[in-house]
């Protein structure tokens, strides 16, 4: 089945996760609304994306670039050499405050969690900065349906249908990212959230 790419653009940085979520409350089962994903483009040229893209769930945030793993040997390390260099408890707290600081700046590469690169510079390139937007890749009555909601001068569409080389390409880049809810939960589900990145 062919699939074809919506992004629905809004100046901003939470105008697109408002928007989304006015849509969602008028078609709270669609389909489409658990295949969409928020992003936001900071001015600092920094990406913000959480969702559903092609059946996985994506949360990437680059304004925090720290490895946990780093971090917590950091905490232990700083932790041990504050009790010995500032003697007793009273070191403690600030050796685990500072040593975590440390560690997750200064952990290896392949510590941080892993992105999706490729499909993140898409969306720098697609999504001006100061901006948000709505990204949808969904079947072509998917999108029809998420479009026919937007109220006039809403956000700026930009719609093309996916070949299958642009469509290995996604599926390439989010082969290491978990898969996707499929619909909501008897007791509800929340919207992709550009602040919460649990939410799916």
């Amino acid at each position: 089945m062919s699939l074809e790419l919506a992004i629905v653009t809004y100046h901003g940085d939470s105008a697109a996760e408002s928007a989304f979520g006015t849509l969602r409350e008028r078609a709270p089962r669609a389909p489409w609304t658990h295949e969409a994903a928020l992003v936001q483009h900071h001015h600092n040229d920094r990406i913000a994306l959480h969702g559903t893209v092609a059946g996985r769930y994506v949360s990437v945030d680059e304004e925090d670039h720290l490895s946990q793993p780093g971090a917590a040997r950091g905490a232990i390390a700083g932790g041990v050499i504050g009790l010995l260099l500032l003697g007793g408890p009273a070191g403690l707290a600030p050796g685990l405050v500072i040593g975590g600081i440390v560690g997750a700046e200064a952990a290896h590469p392949d510590e941080v969690e892993a992105e999706p690169g490729a499909l993140v510079d898409d969306l720098r390139t697609a999504v001006p900065k100061g901006c948000s937007a709505i990204v949808l890749l969904a079947a072509p009555d998917h999108v029809d349906e998420m479009l026919a909601l937007l109220a006039e001068r809403s956000g700026e569409v930009v719609r093309r249908p996916l070949s299958d080389r642009e469509m290995a390409r996604f599926e390439a880049a989010l082969a290491e990212t978990p898969s996707a809810s499929t619909g909501p939960r008897d007791e509800g589900e929340a919207p992709p959230s550009l602040g919460d990145p649990t939410a799916t």
